[in-house]
């Protein structure tokens, strides 16, 4: 029985770590979360900017976050600052390389067809490209709100213990 009052103390702190990195989540939203998906669309769209773009993207976002952690922190300091890049940086590339990739997957039968009836970029874009990056964007977002929660655990890794929590003692 004196086990109980133990087990809903650390219960009670748990759940108050979990809302804290709940809160961090939410706070680390782009500024322009629009102005990402346009970056996708046009690097999907124009094969130009599709070579320049994607080497770079698909690059970062391998290396992994935990790498780049100290450097992170180095430039932004310990705290909600540098947690908030972490949580970013893993969500934001999901989303771009993913529209990019579904603006990109339109058949080229369907873009010739569209050409062949002389349609413009704009028809194209909204007939064609559009619909389907359309599932690409959702999907990349449902993996983004899961990578943003390993990211904000990653990112409470070298700064959690600063406050003198229960592992801070």
């Amino acid at each position: 029985l004196d086990a109980i009052p133990t087990i809903s103390a650390e219960r009670a702190v748990l759940m108050t770590e979990a809302a804290k990195s709940r809160v961090n989540v939410l706070k680390a939203k782009p500024e322009n979360p629009g102005e990402w998906l346009r970056i996708g669309v046009r690097g999907g769209g124009c094969s130009g900017l599709n070579y320049l773009l994607d080497p770079w993207l698909s690059a970062i976002y391998a290396t992994p976050t935990i790498a780049l952690t100290p450097l992170i922190i180095i430039m932004f300091g310990i705290g909600l600052p540098s947690k908030m890049v972490i949580v970013w940086l893993e969500a934001i590339f999901v989303i771009v390389v993913s529209t990019m990739a579904g603006v990109h997957a339109v058949e080229k039968r369907y873009l010739d067809t569209a050409r062949s009836f002389r349609a413009s970029r704009w028809q194209t874009f909204w007939k064609l490209r559009w619909p389907a990056a359309v599932p690409f964007l959702f999907t990349s977002l449902k993996v983004a709100i899961a990578i943003s929660l390993v990211g904000a655990i990653v990112a409470e890794l070298p700064t959690g213990a600063q406050a003198g929590g229960p592992a801070g003692g």
